[in-house]
């Protein structure tokens, strides 16, 4: 460690008004014993005191006892970075050049005041030889006033600082910057926060004003950071490696005969920068159609495309269904597709994206293996492309911009691909004109010309799409037909049957199967008796549907045997060629889902205007109605068995057999015979009522009649046999044999 003084102007702090004792004994040239016994007496003049240091008392001597004392040392490291180092950088050079030639002649004047007289007389050899020597040399008041504010030491640095002129600009050279402000600002400036240079610069401002550090204005600042900042480490620090490879790393080289023809397909979705007209809710609307497209890698043959109003995992299939059944196309082994939820549909690949995000690479090979994706039922291994990265499917991103460039202009609607590249007024305008933009199946006409002539057209500069013998350019559709080394087809029955969206393995339920679609659930086959025999039981079906019509599925066993064709459940009318849409079930479900919300809403507006008074009741009923319910579970869960109710059947009124009433009905409905409703039947008790009343009423033609035939007057002619053959004798025991009965004689009995 080494120690260099520090000039301190006259305004100091006031920790730096008080010295250590064993610095001030360093400086003031005496031992710490001296100065010790010197304290107290120096105590009573306000010139020195004790102070707690460290956790222990420690005298300290007021600068005002001596000049020297306000020359304290900072400590510096091996590598000499300090205050001290970090000033005298800041200084001008001139300046410092003047500084050291005083130090050296300071020095001198002290070695010649101890051996000679110091009178103006005596000094003058002295300056002129210090003169001729530097080239300058102080006056005889200005080397004793040298020596009396400079340390009593031969360091040289020590005697060039406190020698350097400080008058002027404060900071030295208006250029120059310290060197731990430049790392300071560093540390600020290459962070991913990307704060800006003004911001860093305003900051380490603040820092250097503090620690006394050289700082710049900040169009130096601006031209050092051009000077000593490598622009790659910039983009490295402050926006990652993905944007310092896409800026600095060497572009990779892709061999072109990496995939064979017909091997590798790429797909993607992309919105075309147009606008169209499409009918929704029986008028036109506007807007934006999306294109689906799969390229063959190694030709750039477009195979297949779909244009829709919206791109989903079913405009995808549609599109690979288009590419398929195309005469002379070959099915891919490995496709490369985006990384959107929509590619990574379980109708496509077996798997949803969530899935594949908790799953390892077994569980997905696996459930790829055994799932019905359109991919895997046909063998073609899918791979997605990494997020945010355009090499991932470089042939159709390419694609994508050479019809943004040519296909899209070709349109009025065009809209561009960023904001202000259209006139606003024009573009409001062609957005408002409706009828005047093309339809959507306009545009699908359009653009399979395109499609057709982009197969077909050799003018362009891919140098791996040559003929090797001739060099001779071709077209994709030239290359594809010439190299493609192997035709893997499949039949045409089996595209048939994979144009309609396969579910997973589904278990059968006493309402048929139930399947997820358009965020809602459908069940189907709720009456089909071949569904019957799977209720219960853990056999697993598949079930395919077209997404055009949602009315009915076909439901397979897990050996793809057809079962049958099961309807929607509840539907039970209605013309044979109605047709529900996915998207008609769709916005049912939203429907449903906002009326309820809307009842939902409704409800807390009720509760929402209730007083605290009613809350807090309604609160306590519910409280009081869950504490019952928890009791009475809790008395149920310890009650002994053998402690509950004797059982007792109670036989109701009707107690027929169902099956006979039935019976009955069939009879009567073929005609066998009348039927009477037995409700409709008159009892024996109720024509012996009948008689006693027309009795008290004073009719004098009353005679006295059968019971028997009065009971039966009610009843048809062909059941009067059979209900007296099914009367028990003992009815009529107490009543006597003979066949004419007084009415007071049968209420008698009944009473």
């Amino acid at each position: 460690m080494s120690a260099y003084p520090i000039h301190h102007d006259a305004a100091q702090s006031a920790e730096r008004q008080w010295v250590p004792i064993d610095e001030a004994a360093e400086l003031l040239g005496k031992t710490e014993g001296t100065l010790r016994r010197l304290c107290s007496q120096l105590s009573e003049q306000g010139q020195a005191k004790k102070m707690l240091v460290n956790g222990a008392h420690k005298w300290h001597i007021h600068t005002i006892y001596s000049p020297r004392l306000r020359r304290r040392a900072v400590e510096t490291d091996d590598q000499g970075k300090s205050k001290l180092q970090e000033l005298l950088k800041t200084t001008s050079v001139a300046k410092l050049k003047r500084a050291q030639a005083d130090a050296m002649i300071l020095r001198a004047f002290r070695k010649f005041k101890a051996d000679h007289a110091t009178d103006a007389k005596s000094i003058k050899p002295f300056i002129e030889t210090q003169k001729s020597l530097h080239g300058r040399c102080p006056g005889r008041s200005r080397l004793f006033e040298m020596d009396k504010t400079c340390p009593c030491t031969d360091d040289h640095d020590g005697l060039v600082y406190a020698l350097i002129d400080r008058r002027g600009r404060p900071g030295g050279d208006a250029n120059a910057v310290s060197d731990a402000a430049w790392l300071a600002f560093c540390d600020l400036y290459l962070t991913p926060q990307q704060w800006s240079i003004a911001k860093c610069w305003r900051t380490v401002r603040g820092m250097a004003e503090q620690e006394g550090w050289a700082w710049p204005s900040l169009s130096r600042i601006k031209q050092l950071k051009r000077e000593k900042l490598d622009p790659s480490m910039c983009t490295l620090k402050r926006e990652g490696r993905d944007a310092w490879s896409r800026q600095f790393l060497a572009p990779m080289e892709q061999d072109p005969n990496a995939w064979d023809a017909g091997q590798c397909w790429e797909s993607d979705n992309c919105t075309l920068d147009i606008h169209c007209r499409v009918i929704k809710g029986d008028k036109w609307v506007r807007t934006r159609p999306v294109l689906t497209a799969w390229m063959d890698r190694r030709t750039r043959l477009l195979v297949g495309w779909q244009i829709v109003e919206e791109g989903n995992q079913f405009s995808i299939r549609a599109a690979l269904m288009n590419a398929l059944k195309t005469d002379g196309i070959s099915v891919p082994e490995i496709v490369w597709l985006d990384n959107g939820k929509d590619f990574m549909a379980r109708s496509l690949t077996g798997m949803t994206k969530a899935d594949r995000r908790k799953a390892s690479r077994d569980e997905q090979e696996q459930a790829e293996q055994a799932s019905t994706g359109l991919l895997c039922m046909l063998g073609i291994e899918p791979h997605f492309a990494r997020a945010y990265n355009h090499n991932g499917k470089a042939r159709i991103e390419r694609f994508f911009g050479t019809m943004h460039g040519e296909f899209d202009k070709e349109f009025k609607s065009y809209a561009g691909y960023r904001p202000g590249m259209i006139d606003k007024l024009d573009h409001q305008a062609t957005q408002k004109d409706v009828m005047n933009l093309p339809t959507l199946d306009e545009v699908r006409e359009k653009f399979e010309e395109y499609a057709s002539w982009y197969n077909c057209r050799s003018e362009h500069r891919i140098d791996d799409l040559r003929d090797p013998d001739t060099m001779e350019r071709l077209s994709p559709i030239e290359f594809y037909t010439r190299y493609l080394p192997t035709m893997r087809a499949t039949e045409r029955d089996k595209l048939i049957m994979l144009e309609d969206v396969w579910s997973n393995p589904l278990k059968v339920h006493k309402w048929g199967v139930s399947l997820r679609v358009g965020g809602g659930t459908v069940r189907y086959g709720e009456l089909e008796p071949a569904l019957e025999p799977l209720v219960g039981t853990d056999e697993r079906v598949f079930v395919s549907f077209d997404p055009d019509d949602m009315g009915q599925v076909n439901i397979w066993s897990s050996d793809f045997k057809h079962l049958c064709t099961a309807m929607q459940n509840g539907r039970y009318g209605g013309l044979a060629t109605d047709r529900i849409k996915r998207d008609d079930l769709k916005a049912g479900f939203a429907k449903r889902k906002a009326a309820k919300q809307r009842l939902k809403q409704k409800i807390d507006v009720v509760t929402g205007s209730l007083s605290d008074a009613e809350l807090h009741s309604d609160a306590a009923r519910e409280r009081e109605i869950g504490e019952t319910k928890a009791r009475q579970a809790e008395f149920d869960r310890t009650r002994d068995p053998n402690d509950m109710p004797n059982l007792r059947l109670v036989r109701p009124r009707i107690d027929a057999d169902p099956d006979e009433i039935q019976k009955q009905q069939q009879r009567k409905a073929v005609g066998a015979e009348e039927f009477v409703d037995p409700d409709d039947r008159r009892s024996i008790i109720d024509a012996a009522r009948d008689l006693y009343l027309a009795q008290d009423e004073g009719d004098d033609d009353f005679e006295p009649r059968s019971i028997i035939a009065a009971g039966l007057d009610g009843l048809g002619e062909s059941d009067q046999l059979d209900d007296l053959s099914q009367t028990r004798t003992a009815d009529f025991s107490d009543l006597g044999h003979d066949d004419q009965f007084e009415p007071s004689r049968i209420l008698d009995h009944l009473t």
